[in-house]
């Protein structure tokens, strides 16, 4: 019973739990993923124009913090353009900067709006493209008008050239 010595028994316990060991927790994620796996999974992270436009925004922030007056954060923050800026985030940054632009409001002692950086609904959105569809085929049509009282003009004119040509002909 010479092989059940010590050294041995440690040396057979130390290659069972380290083989163990490798199974339960894997290979280093390195080796067992490639870079094309690790492409596919899911991941949280914002699009690059999302990051871009939370950028914007941040150097809006500063801009502010920069300038404290309360018209300067109304007409920065609270513009039009922060809002349209706000509307075309995605839901999780949009929640974020609204947010923000609330606290720094309110640090300022400005109301903000409650529909501020909310994109319109279905239903808002189709009523706004209608009343937009309504004036665009009001424009249209009077576009339409102008150029055919233009041809009318040219019409008359061409024809009055006509006429005294003939008439100089005639004499």
């Amino acid at each position: 019973m010479n092989f059940l010595s010590l050294p041995t028994i440690l040396a057979a316990i130390i290659v069972v739990t380290a083989s163990t060991t490798i199974v339960a927790f894997g290979p280093p994620p390195s080796s067992s993923i490639g870079r094309r796996q690790q492409q596919h999974q899911l991941s949280m992270a914002l699009g690059r124009a999302d990051l871009t436009r939370r950028q914007k925004l941040n150097d809006m922030f500063d801009s502010v913090f920069e300038n404290p007056t309360k018209e300067f954060v109304e007409s920065t923050l609270l513009g039009d353009n922060t809002n349209e800026l706000i509307e075309k985030c995605n839901w999780k940054l949009r929640k974020v900067m609204i947010r923000k632009v609330k606290k720094v409001a309110g640090i300022y002692g400005v109301e903000v709006d409650d529909g501020f950086g909310v994109p319109l609904n279905q239903e808002e959105w189709e009523a706004k493209m209608r009343e937009e569809s309504v004036s665009y085929i009001a424009a249209k049509q009077a576009k339409a008008d102008a150029a055919a009282e233009v041809a009318r003009e040219r019409r008359e004119r061409k024809a009055a050239k006509k006429a005294r040509k003939v008439a100089a002909l005639a004499v």
